[in-house]
């Protein structure tokens, strides 16, 4: 399975990447490790069984991977001007993961 992961600041994509289940907590880590940060949220969409699989998994190597409802979060709105449906999912994912 193939996730779509955005990396968000003060509401800006700062950069995106797609990659395999198993190569995301070196991603994750590599990214905490390059920016500055006070405060770090991963949040994971859950709404069908592959989110909830990447969920399960991700939650082993950060305990604090937050579950994310993915209703209508590739839906297109004035405020996220994201073509790609996938990428705009997870900007929106990543926005509700701080709340």
């Amino acid at each position: 399975d193939r996730l779509t992961l955005a990396v968000v600041a003060d509401g800006q994509l700062l950069e995106s990447e797609e990659l395999e289940l198993e190569e995301t907590p070196g991603y994750i880590t590599r990214v905490i490790e390059r920016y500055p940060h006070r405060r770090v949220y991963i949040g994971v969409g859950v709404g069908n069984g592959g989110g909830r699989k990447a969920y399960e998994y991700l939650k082993k190597f950060f305990p604090h991977a937050k579950k994310v409802n993915e209703s209508k979060t590739n839906y297109r709105t004035p405020y996220v001007s994201i073509k790609d449906k996938d990428l705009r999912a997870a900007y929106v994912i990543a926005i509700r993961s701080t709340t």
